[in-house]
């Protein structure tokens, strides 16, 4: 006789890693428009607001020119779920957040840039924890 209990599947429940994986990957996909957004913003496809890449000051320039890279390799990073990404978003995260803050002055100040970044930080501070958390179980 077959044993009908045997055969019943257990419901799985949802792993944190599993949670922290497509939390990262949904991040590499933001990130990777942002980057080819900036890019298309330094080679003149978009503007910066009303104005083109070449007649923005020059630490505006540069700033946009580092957070294209940035940006596009920290996407790839987090799309891999290296480490090397996690660091690289974190780096480029908070220097969004001191650019939009500390220099609002010369680069403008996004308050949802800011607030965006910050969530999205604690979020993955969180998820950190739970994982954690349940690796300790």
């Amino acid at each position: 006789m077959i044993d009908i209990e045997a055969l019943k599947l257990e419901p799985s429940k949802l792993a944190w890693r599993t949670v922290m994986t497509v939390f990262l990957r949904t991040l590499a996909v933001l990130w990777l428009v942002a980057g080819v957004a900036a890019w298309a913003r330094i080679i003149g496809v978009l503007q910066f607001g009303d104005l083109w890449f070449w007649q923005l000051q020059t630490e505006v320039q540069i700033a946009a020119v580092y957070f294209a890279v940035l940006n596009l390799v920290a996407g790839v990073g987090l799309w891999l779920t290296v480490s090397w990404g996690t660091v690289l978003w974190l780096l480029a995260a908070t220097s969004q957040i001191i650019v939009h803050t500390a220099m609002a002055d010369i680069f403008g100040g996004s308050i949802l840039m800011v607030i965006g970044n910050v969530l999205t930080i604690l979020a993955f501070v969180v998820l950190v924890i739970m994982i954690e958390r349940e690796e300790a179980q």
